[in-house]
């Protein structure tokens, strides 16, 4: 199996992530072992998802789950108890009038094109939840039915409204482009098609993109901080179908492993679970292994390795 070139671009990206923090650790004598142990780690698991996108899928699986045990026989002291790191937020009524702004100011924009932009995920969660934007929220999501809109006009009447295309891979999967206008919050846009009856968007795993096969839905206009603008009606449904428990606020939550939407037969999940599960033990934030433990023995009841886990990480966990 050949990699695909944004499997190829991530693995660089990694490395150059990688090495940067390496060129100093050279230089300062002290931080020697610890870049050269994250090093090791990171080369380990580099090869480890080469091995898997090079077809011995079962093998790279195999290796992640004796990395796993050989780290848990050497480990003697227990996990630690650490809090789930803190979202950043800023002031809800800062928050709340920039992104009431770009939100209709993008509408005004593609208004001519009566293709019914609609609020998605994290701002969809906003309206629904909070009736405002999330506070930690970081862009605007917004979603088209990728057959109501043509992409080269979208992006004109975007860049006549002042916003800059930051981002565009709209052309292909995952059929995404993000635009800003000025310094104002990101505006990510989503085109969902059709397919066998299943609106269709994308994940990202591992640099790979996987579809995400969702219930057809229609859309309704409502009022939304004084924009009408347009959602998946009923919006619920959607939120359940992506989030899962979304009524609220989650501490850990990942877009593949909490959603619904993801296929946890696909080789590449099963693998992906088990390679971030070592993430986690090299982390070492025991309120993450037991969550994500826990979880994994519910996706995957019949693989042995998880239930495994448990008799080796209890005596570990605080």
């Amino acid at each position: 199996m050949i990699l695909a070139k944004n499997q190829i671009y991530q693995y660089i990206r990694k490395t150059y992530r990688a090495v940067l923090p390496i060129i100093p650790g050279v230089l300062l004598e002290p931080m020697v072992l610890i870049t050269a142990k994250k090093w090791s780690q990171f080369v380990s698991m580099f090869m480890l998802e080469v091995l898997f996108f090079s077809g011995k899928q079962k093998d790279a699986e195999r290796l992640v789950e004796q990395w796993v045990c050989k780290y848990l026989a050497k480990r003697t002291h227990p996990f630690y108890q650490l809090p789930i790191g803190e979202r950043t937020t800023v002031s809800p009524t800062q928050r709340s009038v920039s992104f009431a702004s770009v939100l209709r100011r993008f509408y005004e924009a593609v208004a001519p094109l009566k293709a019914q932009p609609f609020l998605a995920f994290g701002t969809l969660l906003g309206y629904v939840r909070e009736k405002d934007f999330i506070q930690w929220d970081k862009d605007i999501d917004i979603g088209f039915f990728k057959e109501t809109v043509d992409l080269a006009k979208l992006k004109r009447v975007l860049r006549r409204a002042g916003f800059r295309i930051v981002e565009d891979s709209s052309d292909g999967p995952p059929y995404k482009l993000k635009c800003q206008f000025g310094n104002s919050p990101l505006v990510e846009v989503v085109l969902f098609g059709m397919e066998n009856g299943h609106r269709i968007t994308y994940g990202a795993v591992m640099g790979q993109f996987i579809k995400r096969y969702r219930k057809p839905f229609r859309l309704k206009a409502v009022p939304f901080l004084e924009t009408t603008v347009y959602v998946p009606d009923p919006p619920e449904e959607f939120l359940t179908e992506n989030y899962g428990n979304w009524q609220h606020p989650q501490p850990i939550y990942s877009h593949i492993f909490h959603a619904s939407l993801t296929d946890y037969s696909l080789p590449m999940i099963r693998f992906f679970a088990k390679r971030s599960f070592c993430s986690m033990l090299l982390e070492g934030n025991a309120l993450k292994i037991e969550h994500y433990l826990d979880l994994f023995q519910q996706r995957y009841p019949k693989d042995p390795f998880w239930f495994q886990l448990r008799e080796r990480i209890s005596p570990l966990l605080p």
